[in-house]
Parts: structure tokens; sequence; C-alpha cells
């Protein structure tokens, strides 16, 4: 399956979408919620497979972000990817003034339960690597 999360048309968005590419014709189908939260709508985030979860991180709303989610898709439950629901926790949230986490247009890698985000653009163009603690 392929996970599509987030990003922006004409507008932000936060839904959910997979593809089952064993199928054929293969299609989108939206995931739905199965409870709340949710994250926020935004661009520029950062999501990576981390064990049967994913890893968002960071990302635009107007302003960088520096919170990190994680989401279980759900697809483990059913055969059919389009009847899946999903769940999301919020596992860090960054204080707006604070200046050393928000950025988007990053990259992240996972590695040992560590989620290692390198560069990227936030208040000004980034050179560092944060590694943050999964567990």
């Amino acid at each position: 399956c392929m996970l599509l999360l987030g990003g922006c048309g004409k507008t932000l968005r936060n839904t959910a979408w997979v593809m089952d590419l064993s199928k054929e014709p293969a299609a989108w189908h939206e995931l739905k919620p199965r409870e709340l939260p949710v994250m926020p709508s935004r661009s520029g985030h950062t999501a990576i497979a981390y064990n049967t979860l994913l890893c968002i991180f960071g990302g635009h709303d107007g302003q960088d972000l520096g919170d990190l989610w994680l989401m279980d898709p759900g697809l483990r439950s059913t055969q059919d990817p389009s009847q899946s629901a999903y769940t999301m926790q919020q596992i860090l949230t960054v204080q707006v003034d604070s200046q050393e986490l928000p950025r988007c247009y990053h990259v992240c890698g996972v590695w040992d339960d560590t989620l290692y985000v390198w560069m990227g653009v936030g208040a000004a163009s980034r050179d560092d690597m944060l590694a943050l603690s999964l567990k």
C-alpha cells in the first residue's frame, strides 16, 4: 500500500489516503479517523515508516511546525485498505517561540527507535540534524 497524508493544493489538508498497489486498477481511497485527535492541516512535512506506524514531523501551516505525530493507519485489521480507519497520537509539542525544532521541507530517517531530522527551512535555512527518541 501507498499512503498520502496532508499537503496542499488550493488549501492545506490533513486528510489521509491509501492506494492498494496489488489491485488492478490501483485507486486512491480516503482513510477516515477512528477517533480524535487528528493532525492539523499542513504541507512541507515528512512521514516515514516506524515499525507498523508512521512518524509525521513538522511542516508548515502559515507558521513552521515542530510537532511529532505517530499514526497507526489501521491497515493490519482488514484485507481491504479502503475499509481501514486510522488513529493518531501527538508525542511532541514545540513551543511557538522555540527556534530549534520548527521546520519544513526537511528530510527524516529512523534508526534504532530514533527519528533523525536533517536540514530544512525554519526561521532560516537549517543545516543541523536533530535526534528525537521514539520510545
